[in-house]
């Protein structure tokens, strides 16, 4: 019984796991030009949709010098929440990859 009580106890105390509950930070294309998304961080990777300044994304991940963002298309939805996208719902959304200078990150 108290080790029952112990493993209930010690798995309360563990935090979710790193996959649960993080959010995609809202953001937009800056207002200097069109973005190309791209389908990877390379530069010769496929094109997948080009944005406007001023469009929302979410910024999900990141490298050195490309984000990658989800975005809404007139085919694909994806539901606007200014304070973040948490990552399971955002995983349903168009995705690709943007410089970074063109996104400016309005949470997070």
């Amino acid at each position: 019984m108290l080790a029952l009580l112990a493993a209930t106890v010690l798995a309360a105390a563990q935090p979710p796991p790193a996959s649960n509950g993080w959010k995609c930070n809202y953001a937009r294309i800056r207002g200097d030009g069109v973005a190309t998304v791209r389908s990877g961080s390379r530069a010769g990777s496929r094109i997948v949709a080009r944005l406007g300044p001023g469009e929302v994304v979410y910024t999900c991940d990141e490298t050195r010098t490309h984000v990658q963002i989800r975005f809404a298309t007139p085919k694909a939805s994806c539901p606007l929440d200014t304070a973040g996208l948490d990552h399971r719902v955002a995983e349903t959304c168009p995705s690709g990859w943007v410089r970074q200078d063109q996104v400016e990150a309005l949470s997070g």
